[in-house]
């Protein structure tokens, strides 16, 4: 009889000096002597000694040498060699393999193994669960409700009874569990094996892409400025406002929680700026707001908490000179709608050459700098409070039921910015763990060199544009009717300046820029972006300080209800009675109820200054600037008040005679 070749000299066998290593100092040790007996054993045996020499130093026969290193270069289940775990005394490698079919009577013993004997017997059976496992129409979903077990087990069921198990009363029909731990078992072991194609049908699309992440290391350095994370964060606490009850007193109404957005640079983690988004949803003025203030110069809030005081190192990037209105690359946002809005994306493109970066709705870890500060802003911030909502319904912070039901602890909105702005501000200024234990402006003090090539800063002028609305409207007046020139934008109708007599301006097309935050008055361009004057709102839209998302809200809530502002009286004041009417009457504040509290905040500001001048825009002064003078009629029309024509003498008058112009030739 032929002697066979050794082990270490067959074709595929893998030297000892690949093998997977093993670490003893966890055994026993007894296990442990004989581990690196049977170590050294395999290592001799692998170099070609002779077994006389391997019985000598080792104490074990060539027989069982061999039979250690046929242990050592089994295949696993990840098809990868066993290595030197096979040189471990008394351990089992493999399931057991179970050679009997199982027994037919019903019997609480004598199944081991038997589930894998089926699947070995009857391929088909696991054809038939792995279809299920793999199928792109099953209804295998995250929060579907129905367990991946479940449907495996209907189909290994069906299957079984289709091979005729279930009329001979064959396992697993004969069982009172039908199998469905075993089943359960194997689809635990399955789903690691195969998670590259059950990752997305199972665990959903966002899993799945972090699960075909890498660890890290080929992470593209950003330079400054070159990425912002914006977002939106919803606070965690309960939001109210003091209402003046029809009997006299104040009584507190609970109104809907705030959102934020904010913007943060994603190498030194700094937040550059941020907006207070007053309506139920933000929108895209909101985020055109937290770039203004993340471009113009910060000053700290003193309105509402004035024992607050700010430590020394708390502040804002743009109180930095060097980096005051500096630009960036690239704006990373969700699949919101603001961040679509065609006005975000032309005014990136236009003032800083920046790119929007959509990435998918709902995924944190695609903006992981921007949510992990909303984690420590509401930490430092609003979870310290005693009405916070927490993070989520069985969070141990969240206010106790009845005060929530009572508002015994809810915030007075007016004392969010202040809180927001504070809590923002220390941020910056605390040490950051991911930065070596420096501040975020720190960092952007010592790393200023490091800043992206393409990044400008911005003109106070250019930041100031993030504030106006640009519209191009035509003329309309008639000369023959005396109607006044006018333009019509928003739901108000625009007159004065150079509108005032501007007859030959009726019927062209013109350029109207408007402050967002306030409306009362506008500037008007030609088209070939020529400065023509100042125009105001004609009544009732003149008098107090509002936004143009306000006066598009109480247009709504008037076409709505059918009312009609009599002689042009306040349309504000109106709707600011008819809300707290109903926050009075227990009811949900209306949308737009906190743009009208700063509106009218506003407008006691500038009552309470000796001088009396609208806010001054960032255009250079026109002719005819002063603010005019309006009539209004009995019928409720109203018009300019202009000074009438002087006469002319009667001399100079030239009466014609009667006939038609041809006659008197």
């Amino acid at each position: 009889m032929a002697k066979s070749r050794p082990l270490s000299e067959q074709q595929g066998a893998l030297p000892m000096d690949q093998w997977p290593r093993f670490d003893p100092t966890g055994l026993s040790e007894t296990h442990r002597v004989q581990f690196l007996r049977n170590q050294n054993a395999a290592r001799l045996y692998m170099k070609g000694a002779a077994p006389k020499q391997i019985r000598r130093e080792c104490g074990l026969d060539a027989a069982q040498v061999r039979r250690l290193v046929a242990r050592c270069l089994q295949r696993g289940a990840d098809d990868q060699v066993v290595g030197e775990a096979g040189l471990v005394p008394w351990r089992r490698l493999g399931a057991p393999c179970r050679v009997k079919p199982a027994p037919r009577d019903e019997t609480d013993t004598g199944y081991a193994g038997a589930f894998s004997w089926l699947l070995r017997m009857y391929p088909s059976v696991e054809a038939a669960m792995h279809a299920v496992l793999i199928d792109p129409r099953s209804r295998l979903r995250p929060g579907s409700g129905t367990h991946p077990c479940h449907a495996v087990h209907a189909a290994f069921l069906a299957e079984c009874a289709r091979l005729g198990l279930q009329e001979a009363g064959a396992y697993p029909f004969n069982t009172q569990s039908l199998a469905v731990k075993s089943v359960a078992a194997y689809v635990r072991r399955y789903l690691p094996r195969h998670l590259a194609q059950l990752a997305e049908p199972m665990l959903g699309s966002a899993a799945a892409a972090k699960l075909r992440t890498g660890d890290g290391r080929e992470r593209p350095s950003l330079a400054l400025f070159e990425r912002i994370e914006c977002d939106a964060h919803l606070l965690d606490h309960a939001i109210c406002v003091m209402v003046r009850h029809p009997d006299g007193h104040y009584v507190q109404r609970r109104l809907h929680r705030l959102w934020v957005v904010a913007l943060v640079e994603v190498r030194s983690r700094a937040v550059l700026g941020y907006s207070l988004a007053l309506g139920r949803q933000p929108n895209s003025r909101d985020l055109l707001d937290a770039l203004h203030m993340a471009l113009s110069p910060w000053h700290r809030y003193q309105r509402f908490l004035p024992d607050w005081t700010y430590s020394p190192l708390a502040g804002f990037p743009s109180e930095i000179a060097a980096l005051r209105g500096m630009g960036f690359r690239q704006l990373s946002v969700d699949g919101a709608r603001m961040n679509f809005a065609k006005d975000v994306v032309s005014r990136l493109a236009q003032l800083m050459d920046a790119e929007v970066v959509y990435l998918n709705r709902g995924t944190p870890d695609d903006r992981p700098y921007i949510e992990r500060f909303f984690l420590a802003m509401e930490a430092l911030g609003f979870h310290r409070l005693r009405g916070t909502t927490g993070s989520h319904a069985q969070d141990a912070r969240r206010a106790r039921e009845i005060d929530r039901i009572t508002g015994r602890h809810w915030l007075d909105w007016q004392h969010v910015p202040a809180i927001l702005d504070h809590v923002i501000a220390e941020y910056n200024g605390a040490p950051h763990s991911g930065l070596g234990d420096i501040s975020p402006l720190a960092y952007l003090e010592q790393m200023g060199d490091a800043l992206h090539p393409q990044c400008r800063q911005l003109s106070q002028d250019e930041i100031d544009s993030l504030q106006f609305v640009m519209s191009t409207t035509v003329v309309r007046g008639n000369l023959s009717k005396g109607r006044a020139p006018y333009i019509e934008f928003a739901h108000a109708r625009y007159m004065g300046g150079p509108l005032a007599k501007g007859y030959n301006l009726v019927g062209q097309r013109v350029q109207l820029r408007v402050n967002a935050h306030d409306a009362r008055f506008g500037h008007l361009f030609s088209l070939r972006g020529e400065p023509l004057g100042r125009v105001w709102a004609a009544p009732p839209w003149h008098k107090v300080p509002h936004a143009l998302r306000l006066r598009v809200l109480i247009h709504k809530k008037t076409q709505a209800r059918a009312r009609h502002t009599a002689h042009y009286g306040d349309p504000i004041a109106q709707f600011a009675a008819l809300s707290e009417e109903a926050l009075a009457r227990g009811r949900v504040a209306p949308d737009g109820y906190l743009a009208l509290q700063r509106a009218l905040a506003q407008r006691a500001a500038e009552a309470c200054c000796s001088e009396q001048c609208l806010p001054q825009a960032n255009a250079p002064e026109l002719a005819g600037s002063s603010p005019p003078e309006w009539i209004v009629d009995s019928a409720g029309h109203a018009a300019l008040r202009q000074p009438l024509p002087a006469p002319r003498p009667a001399a100079q008058r030239q009466l014609q005679p009667p006939g038609r112009p041809e006659d008197q030739r």
